[in-house]
């Protein structure tokens, strides 16, 4: 067969899931927020948050990431604990174009600084309980504030999907795991 006469294969072949090829996470989980903005996306105890509410929180996150710089390419440390905050944190890292780079906020400080070092996150995202600790993990961090909480210096920015940063070529997240689990 001649060169260039093969035929080809896509680069991110269907998985049958329906969803196009060259949609990213965020980009599907804006399209399910416009549709449904009302319905419930997270219950957390008796805290329910809508699609429309977590939409608006990521966007608001991301436009102050990509304010600090942060784009396709950067891995951005996630330090919270499981609940509403963590998927906006990591809806918003996405949303700004980077990749997520998830961190337990239970782990020893030494662990938290390799992680963050291998990574080479210059941001990490965390909470007003986290925030003197991600202080050692990067040079800058963005606390968010918690449940009911006034939206502070996330307020000031708009709630509207961020035109598109990332492509599915891009890094979405980077998982850390022990050698008993990877």
């Amino acid at each position: 067969m001649e060169r260039g006469t093969a035929p080809r294969r896509p680069k991110h072949p269907s998985n049958g899931s329906g969803y196009p090829a060259d949609a990213c996470l965020h980009e599907l989980f804006q399209e399910q927020a416009a549709r449904r903005p009302e319905a419930t996306a997270l219950v957390l105890g008796d805290r329910r948050v809508s699609y429309g509410e977590l939409n608006a929180r990521a966007n608001r996150l991301a436009r102050h990431l990509a304010g600090q710089g942060v784009g396709p390419g950067d891995l951005v440390g996630v330090c919270l604990e499981r609940g509403p905050e963590l998927v906006t944190g990591l809806l918003a890292v996405l949303k700004a174009g980077a990749g997520c780079a998830p961190m337990d906020p239970a782990f020893p400080g030494p662990r938290l600084a390799e992680m963050a070092g291998q990574a080479g996150t210059r941001v990490v995202v965390t909470d007003v309980a986290g925030a003197d600790r991600a202080a050692a993990l990067a040079p800058t961090v963005v606390v968010l504030p918690g449940p009911g909480a006034p939206e502070g210096a996330l307020a000031a920015y708009g709630e509207e999907d961020l035109p598109r940063r990332a492509t599915p070529d891009d890094a979405a997240y980077v998982m850390f795991t022990s050698g008993s689990t990877g």
